[in-house]
């Protein structure tokens, strides 16, 4: 998934803890060999170079992503699109050389994008590209996904108060006891307590390349193939990371407005930031809407509580 995760828990004992920290890692590691594309023996790898109109099953893992993939492209508008992967790979490039990518390689890996083109059985376990060329992308879910596993399989083990930092997208569940939930600052600068739920940045602000039309971000807009052009930051708050992690991008490609409603309809809150005067109708930079946890002041202090082990780094881009 290219980003470093980090996982703090508060557990009963330390036996507890070893045993559920050891199984979180082995879980997020087990859904980086599904899901990464940078690593070319993964699942999804694997699946890019089969041809076009061949049916292949998947693993249940890969199957509750591409149905997640599937609902969250549905709810957005195709502002969130997880077949998008012939599309990156060309902007990796164009990152590498600091220019855009040109115009006739876009319009190909467009032909080759897009969740048009993902047919999934009935059953959801099989899945056919419809084109040749096919990459799957899961980099604006993947992060939340394992961070809503890490959760799940450390409630198993027997803690139920752990953080998950994925690469600064934040899951919790419970809270640290001598806290009222675990202390989370953005990039906005709002510090909240964050007792349950997960709370996701996306923007492009960092990762441009200039081009004749001005500045295009990363973050790439799947009707036109080009990175979305200006500064844009936008928090959500959902109830898991996945969501969180997959609105996040989907507002920041739909714009002010269209974003905006978005989360008003999809998560708890949302958080947009834009240049001054892109804001809908107030002419501010700043839009909140929905609900957030509640703030923590500027003296408050992370929990000291439960074992930190060593951040772990999985495959940095």
């Amino acid at each position: 998934m290219g980003t470093p995760f980090r996982i703090v828990a508060c557990a009963p004992d330390s036996a507890t803890g070893a045993v559920a920290m050891a199984a979180a890692w082995a879980r997020i590691e087990a859904l980086e060999r599904v899901l990464s594309d940078y690593d070319p023996d993964s699942e999804v790898s694997r699946l890019a170079r089969v041809p076009a109109g061949r049916a292949t099953r998947v693993s249940e893992d890969l199957a509750v992503a591409l149905a997640l993939s599937e609902s969250l492209w549905r709810r957005t508008d195709g502002a969130f699109d997880a077949a998008l992967g012939a599309m990156t790979r060309e902007w990796r490039r164009a990152m590498r050389r600091n220019t855009p990518v040109p115009d006739a390689e876009r319009t190909q890996a467009m032909r080759r994008s897009g969740w048009r083109l993902v047919d999934r059985s009935r059953d959801g376990r099989s899945v056919t590209f419809l084109e040749d060329g096919m990459r799957l992308d899961f980099g604006a879910i993947g992060k939340g996904l394992a961070a809503d596993e890490a959760l799940a399989t450390l409630a198993r083990h027997g803690v139920r108060a752990a953080l998950v930092d994925a690469g600064g997208d934040v899951s919790a569940s419970g809270a640290p006891p001598d806290r009222p939930g675990w202390l989370v600052e953005m990039p906005s600068g709002f510090r909240v307590w964050l007792r349950e739920g997960s709370v996701a940045t996306s923007g492009s602000t960092r990762r441009n390349v200039e081009g004749p039309e001005g500045r295009q971000g990363h973050i790439l807009d799947p009707a036109t193939g080009l990175g979305i052009a200006g500064s844009r930051l936008v928090s959500v708050y959902a109830a898991t990371g996945a969501e969180a992690d997959a609105l996040a991008t989907a507002a920041s490609v739909a714009g002010p407005e269209k974003g905006a409603e978005l989360l008003r309809r999809e998560a708890l809150g949302g958080l947009l930031e834009y240049e001054t005067g892109t804001a809908p109708r107030s002419g501010a930079s700043r839009v909140v809407v929905g609900r957030w946890p509640p703030r923590a002041g500027a003296d408050a202090k992370p929990s000291e509580c439960g074992a930190t082990p060593v951040p772990q780094v999985l495959r940095e881009p």
